[in-house]
């Protein structure tokens, strides 16, 4: 999904696996799209409006471009005192106060989708109005607030209410048993803040307005990643974070992330931290920790994503060349035309098996707002818009397959039957991890292969495609 150039109308392309195009929908309206995920009969986008940015929206669109259902999250002006009655809301009370940061939401800046249990997931960053400071003026400030619902936009159920804030970019991945959430905060936490829930499972307290059972059971963690990443609680942090990966076992996660050694001042007090690196921290489905790899320096990584390749870590980080802002305490948030990109290649315990490997500048960055996706054939793909608004599919070659013995693949946590899949998918019938050849009853397993790094190397970049 993008944006036209100069009109801000939203188009959906769809491309094949190696970028080419098959089709270009003119959604003829005007908006910033925040992510869009496919679901088994089309696609659903969550998009903030582009002539009223207090309004954010859920749009679903089935196969034949006929619009399945819109699902108003936010519809609000630029300075609420109430909750608009269309907007998303829970209660906390029968005489129908709203919770904690939902009671006049407006300025959405972020968000992301994930799909499981026939259930869609949203987080997504807003500020809200907490009433009036002593002098008068508005007291406004900024978190997130992660919800699911059916495949109709309805049945809505609240997992997290006003989690990191501010937040300033967020993370959600389906893992096959729950939904994890990783967000950026300059403030509360000076961390990343995770969640997890499993979309479905109330916490057992019925809403007291509405008397249904609409609150999910969650686990919030804001110290998973140890020490703080400095802020200054006014949308500026030493810490960038990347990508929440579950890894080929199924049973362990990681999240990229980078953070500077800094000081910064934060409510009056001085904030510090030592530490500065391009780390990964490993983690299970209840984030417990379990280990903490640093792969470099992270003092001037401006930008890094992460995506699972085969079974090991693919890693682009872009590097500034020292373009600091704020009383030089924290990194430009922008990228630079100076600024360059690496790649780098790790195995799922961190070690490094590739790189870096210096790729090129700024053209080829991925977008702050953009992530890395493997595809089902276990590539890494991203898209790139360039300084010309060029927009480029860029991807890097599968990983090679190797043959698993059927009966080792019957007693994987995979199998499903007879058939081997992606549980990441939504489709599990249609995304298939590997197929079976059935006169020898071998499948092809992609969860248990790696890469040479001879064969990196000519892989990387193998296509770039104008798209």
């Amino acid at each position: 999904m993008y944006a036209e150039k100069n009109t801000n109308c939203l188009h959906v392309k769809k491309i094949d696996k190696n970028g080419k195009e098959i089709s270009d929908l003119n959604l003829s309206r005007s908006g910033y799209p925040f992510d869009i995920i496919s679901v088994g009969w089309g696609w659903i986008a969550l998009i903030k409006d582009f002539n009223n940015p207090n309004y954010l929206y859920l749009l679903a669109v089935d196969s034949n471009n006929k619009t399945v259902f819109t699902r108003t999250l936010i519809n609000s002006n630029s300075t609420p005192t109430t909750a608009n009655a269309d907007q998303l809301i829970f209660y906390k009370d029968s005489q129908g106060d709203a919770l904690f940061g939902l009671n006049a939401m407006f300025n959405p800046s972020s968000g992301k989708l994930a799909l499981g249990k026939q259930r869609l997931a949203v987080i997504f960053a807003h500020y809200n109005f907490f009433g009036l400071n002593n002098d008068g003026t508005r007291n406004d400030h900024t978190g997130d607030t992660v919800v699911t619902f059916n495949l109709t936009g309805q049945d809505d159920k609240l997992a997290v209410e006003w989690g990191a804030s501010h937040s300033l970019t967020e993370n959600l991945i389906y893992t096959g048993e729950k939904f994890i959430s990783a967000s950026l905060g300059d403030a509360y936490p000076l961390n990343i803040f995770f969640t997890t829930n499993d979309g479905i499972t109330s916490n057992g307290i019925p809403d007291p307005k509405k008397g249904i059972y609409n609150v999910l059971t969650s686990v919030r963690d804001p110290s998973l990643l140890p020490d703080i990443m400095t802020g200054n609680g006014e949308s500026f942090s030493n810490g960038r974070l990347g990508n929440l990966i579950q890894l080929a076992d199924g049973q362990t996660y990681v999240i990229s992330y980078a953070r500077r050694k800094s000081s910064t001042t934060f409510n009056g007090n001085v904030e510090s931290s030592n530490i500065s690196t391009l780390g990964l921290t490993f983690f299970d489905k209840n984030l417990n920790s379990l280990g903490n790899v640093s792969l470099g320096d992270g003092q001037y990584v401006n930008q890094v994503q992460s995506c699972r390749y085969g079974k090991n870590i693919f890693l682009s980080y872009v590097i500034s060349n020292n373009h600091l802002i704020q009383n030089n305490e924290f990194l430009d948030n922008n990228l630079n035309f100076d600024d360059v990109q690496y790649f780098m290649l790790v195995n799922e315990k961190g070690n490094v098996l590739v790189g870096p490997l210096l790729y090129g500048s700024f053209s080829s960055n991925l977008p702050a707002s953009d992530e890395m996706r493997m595809l089902s054939d276990g590539r890494c793909a991203w898209t790139n818009v360039d300084k010309n608004g060029i927009l480029s599919f860029l991807y890097l070659s599968a990983p090679a397959q190797t043959p698993t013995g059927f009966t080792d693949v019957k007693s994987s946590q995979f199998y499903n039957g007879g058939n081997f899949y992606l549980i990441n998918s939504y489709d599990l019938k249609k995304y298939k991890m590997a197929t079976i050849e059935q006169n020898s009853l071998t499948y092809l397993n992609l969860a248990d292969v790696g890469l040479s790094k001879l064969s990196l190397i000519s892989a990387m970049m193998k296509e770039k495609n104008e798209i």
